[in-house]
């Protein structure tokens, strides 16, 4: 099949740092590839991932997607067997063409299109009951394309680890003070969302003790040491407020053998085995337990929970079967 795949041009894929759609799109392209079909990538500029062509908008941002949808359309739409459209916006989804199905990422405010998008995926059971179609195709998120490559941590580093987008429904508050309880720092990074600034402030405040503040916010965390930095941690939590779609990080903390403790909303329902991978938790003090029975796993057991679940070529192969229903020119 020749296939397109269309990206929001925030971040080159594969990512510097942030970026889970764009993780996850370096994948999808490279297994489709690996598995003979062609793939011209409509992306931002500067990314690496080995399509068979790269086609990407002047500047970074989300504004240039409807430039890249028309960049598709001078190209050729017909030209497609299938036209992935995994960008937030959802332009090239609502263009009509029968070729086409929206992959649909994390949106918790639904502050972009979705019931305009035909052919919808999801990347969770949870969060497509979440947004009344149960039935429609899941596609769960894989890691990396070489995850039996990446070594398992020791948790030796003495610190819990975040990493992800510091927004509203993302609220620290109560694995900092877990944290502080239990005299372990809490390890952050991510880029700042929203008003959260302030917010990560008074995080950073009220988590202190005795002249001791137990948040340490590291700001972005980039490729160099990134597998490092989950190794080393005790523990992984995900305060998620939201229902969730299907988050990277707390699998790839489970990868390299770090138990997570999460609030039990969205996708990470699909991820975490209670008493295998970690713990769910609602409060500072089931947070606080919670990370301490967390801490007792078996890393090995931790690590080898994940490995079916995110495995490149099974992603592959689902991707592909997907774009053999839509190229037969099956709607749901």
């Amino acid at each position: 099949m020749n296939i397109a795949v269309v990206v929001t041009p925030e971040n080159t894929v594969p990512p510097k740092d942030y970026g889970g759609a764009e993780r996850v799109a370096h994948v999808m392209v490279t297994q489709l590839m690996k598995r003979g079909h062609t793939v011209d990538l409509y992306c931002a500029p500067g990314s690496k991932c080995k399509a068979t062509n790269r086609i990407s908008t002047p500047q970074f941002g989300m504004k240039y997607e409807p430039a890249l949808v028309h960049m598709l359309y001078k190209n050729g739409v017909e030209q497609y067997d299938c036209i992935i459209d995994y960008a937030a916006l959802h332009i090239a989804s609502q263009q009509g063409w029968k070729n086409t199905f929206g992959l649909v990422g994390g949106d918790p405010y639904c502050k972009y299109p979705h019931d305009a998008v035909p052919n919808r995926v999801y990347v969770s059971k949870e969060f497509a009951g979440f947004n009344g179609c149960p039935d429609h195709p899941i596609l769960r998120n894989p890691v990396c394309n070489t995850p039996s490559m990446v070594p398992l941590g020791k948790g030796d580093g003495g610190y819990v680890l975040y990493v992800g987008v510091l927004s509203a429904y993302k609220d620290l508050m109560d694995a900092a003070v877990a944290c502080r309880l239990l005299r372990i720092s809490l390890h952050v990074y991510g880029p700042i969302k929203d008003s959260h600034i302030p917010r990560m402030d008074y995080i950073m405040r009220e988590s202190s003790f005795a002249g001791k503040e137990y948040v340490v916010y590291n700001h972005r965390l980039g490729q160099a040491g990134r597998q490092e930095v989950f190794g080393k941690a005790l523990a992984f939590v995900h305060p998620i407020q939201v229902i969730d779609a299907d988050p990277l990080s707390p699998k790839e903390a489970m990868l390299c053998g770090t138990p997570v403790v999460a609030c039990p909303l969205g996708g990470i329902r699909s991820t975490i085995e209670e008493g295998v991978n970690g713990y769910y938790a609602w409060t500072q003090e089931g947070f606080k337990n919670q990370i301490l029975k967390a801490m007792k796993l078996d890393r090995k057991l931790v690590r080898a929970s994940i490995m079916k679940q995110i495995s490149p070529s099974t992603y592959g192969r689902d991707v592909e079967a997907t774009c053999e229903r839509v190229a037969r020119g099956e709607t749901w």
